[in-house]
């Protein structure tokens, strides 16, 4: 009743009780509590087993559980404790006031000079960014822990099983730990619960206005993630390929002539088939002092990566990388995947100045009237955001991508393609 715009979250939730654990954890859509734990802290400290309950909640509101398992898992369960627990200190509710507390705020604070914001997602950039010691992650750590996560990355959490069975009035909490859960499943349920959620909290009263801190983690966790892979293939183009055409072969009258005319075949395979691939490509960079040169490499890397494999470029192709901060400071033109593999081992970032994008279309220009181009279909450029962008749509389609969400980046052209990747979808 306090909370009543968690209403659905808290209602999905199943409990069960197991020594399996230590404390609290959550697994699927149940949640597992030690019955001697609930015992022990409900006598010391009732309000303790409310902000517990809570704190497992949200993190499936905020959906912290379905993450790669190749996230850093000590940073990562800090950042989602640290952001539930900034969460819970704006609700101002007296049901989840608990002793010992201070030191818990004044990190939190610490935390939000770090980052700027207290989501998990911002939180666990910062911790990667700077230098933090095995003993500062122990300490921050214990003070906004609530709840167990091991069960986020355990192999079944990471590998969807057959789909589970719906449950019936006499099956019990415990029932459902035991029958395989898909994952993905799961997901796509509390995905619905924080839409529904979000689009309900515009709807209450003055008086029942949730805290800041659950607006904004919620917008971080709802916003549409772009697939890379897919949106890469937005720039491929129709052209013939030499490659068999089995969809156009003709097997009937093939083999008829195998039969009646000593092996001779009638009709050969067509030996070119109509595929829609990448044949000409430009990935613009921002070398600025603003931009994570590390990040910028990874970025490269998982472009290439992606541009190299078969079905996704042409044998003849046309890549140019270009560098440029405030001018362009390198372009190299890769025709193979052998010279691919040259440029990735000898890639050095060159600039960092300040960001200025209309150097790369001015250049684009250039070459699109020295005719260097033949079906150039787009251009993608990897930045902050925080540059001069140019004031005329060109002739083809270009993209900008940004990592991480920033609410107070400036917007690109209307006629620009935005694609946001985070952090994590750029390195793995």
């Amino acid at each position: 009743m306090e909370f009543r715009y968690l209403g659905n979250a808290i209602a999905l939730m199943n409990c069960s009780g197991t020594y399996e654990v230590s404390g609290m954890s959550t697994r699927g859509s149940v949640l597992c509590y030690n019955p001697l734990h609930v015992i022990a802290v409900y006598r010391d400290e009732p309000k303790r087993l409310y902000r517990e309950y809570l704190h497992a909640v949200l993190h499936l509101v905020f959906r912290h559980p379905f993450v790669s398992p190749k996230i850093d898992h000590r940073r990562w369960n800090l950042a989602c404790d640290a952001a539930i627990e900034n969460v819970i200190r704006e609700m101002h509710s007296d049901l989840l006031e608990v002793e010992g507390t201070e030191f818990q705020y004044a990190l939190l604070d610490r935390i939000r000079e770090r980052s700027g914001k207290l989501t998990a997602e911002s939180i666990y950039r910062s911790l990667n960014a700077d230098e933090v010691s095995d003993d500062e992650l122990r300490a921050w750590s214990s003070l906004v822990y609530r709840d167990s996560h091991s069960d986020w990355y355990s192999e079944m959490h990471h590998q969807p099983d057959d789909a589970e069975e719906t449950r019936s009035e006499g099956s019990s909490a415990d029932d459902a730990l035991e029958s395989t859960a898909d994952r993905k499943e799961i997901r796509e349920l509390w995905e619905r619960i924080s839409a529904t959620l979000d689009v309900d909290l515009e709807t209450f009263s003055a008086g029942e206005i949730p805290p800041d801190a659950l607006v904004q983690n919620l917008r971080s966790v709802n916003r549409e993630h772009v697939n890379y892979r897919d949106f890469l293939r937005k720039f491929a183009v129709y052209n013939e390929e030499i490659q068999i055409n089995d969809e156009e072969f003709d097997y009937i009258s093939y083999t008829f002539g195998l039969s009646h005319y000593g092996n001779m075949p009638l009709i050969e395979p067509l030996e070119y088939q109509e595929a829609k691939k990448i044949q000409e490509f430009v990935i613009a960079i921002d070398t600025s002092g603003s931009v994570e040169g590390e990040l910028v490499q990874k970025f490269v890397e998982k472009t290439c990566n992606i541009l190299m494999e078969r079905e996704n470029f042409f044998r003849r192709i046309h890549l140019r990388i270009i560098q440029c901060d405030d001018r362009i400071r390198e372009e190299a033109v890769l025709k193979s995947r052998e010279e691919f593999e040259e440029y990735l081992r000898h890639m050095t970032l060159k600039g960092f100045g300040y960001t200025d994008f209309r150097p790369v279309f001015t250049r684009m220009e250039e070459l699109i009237k020295e005719h260097a181009f033949e079906r150039l279909r787009g251009l993608i450029y990897f930045t902050d955001g925080y540059g001069e962008y140019p004031a005329a749509m060109p002739p083809y389609d270009a993209a900008f991508v940004f990592c991480g969400h920033d609410d107070e980046r400036p917007d690109p052209p209307p006629w620009a393609i935005r694609a946001v990747l985070d952090e994590e979808q750029i390195r793995v």
